[in-house]
């Protein structure tokens, strides 16, 4: 009975989740081995969230892992300058980052990651969104305006995962949308990418 209860109480707080739902998404491009980029706007927001999704072979465990690990190779750590842990525990981190993205000047901000597994093992959902207030440093760094994202890994029943992948930012400094709406969709798919070929 805790089995059933508390897959459906997972399924509950999934399903509440804004940012998966389906609304106003139109496709931006196609990439080879099926991946779909998809993007729409966001109110209140100068950027829009991107959407990347594919059907993978790998388990939503597997996938869920290399998201979850950190890694000193790889997209996200060739952008990263530093990285401090200010609380962990086992499905949470809160995390001060300061990275140099593509085109614009070094980037700071204070993001937190969030984890949540079915009992069956058929669903993984990962997030992760900025948090407002103090920042633990005072670096001559730009603060990100908004970082708000999932990753969600669902069986679909057939031997095979549905990756999911969304994200909005707002690099901040003012930049112009159409300045970074390349590099941004450019850097979700290289995230994708990554989390399908390291995989095992």
């Amino acid at each position: 009975m805790m089995r059933a209860n508390s897959l459906n109480v997972l399924v509950l707080l999934l399903g509440a989740l804004p940012a998966f739902a389906d609304e106003g998404w139109h496709e931006v491009r196609r990439e080879t081995g099926g991946l779909v980029v998809e993007a729409r706007p966001v109110a209140g927001c100068a950027y829009e969230e991107l959407r990347v999704r594919v059907r993978v072979p790998q388990r939503p465990a597997a996938l869920a892992e290399v998201v979850w690990t950190w890694r000193d190779d790889g997209v996200e750590a060739r952008m990263v300058e530093r990285r401090k842990v200010l609380s962990e525990r086992a499905n949470e981190r809160v995390v001060y980052q300061v990275v140099r993205p593509p085109l614009v000047s070094r980037r700071q901000s204070v993001v937190r990651f969030t984890r949540e597994d079915a009992p069956d093992g058929r669903l993984v959902h990962i997030s992760f969104d900025s948090v407002p207030g103090e920042l633990p440093e005072h670096l001559d760094a730009v603060r990100v305006g908004l970082i708000r994202g999932d990753w969600r890994f669902e069986s679909d029943g057939d031997h095979a995962t549905w990756l999911d992948y969304r994200c909005v930012s707002d690099p901040g400094g003012g930049l112009p949308a159409w300045l970074v709406a390349n590099a941004q969709q450019d850097l979700a798919v290289a995230f994708v990418r990554e989390v399908m070929a390291l995989a095992r």
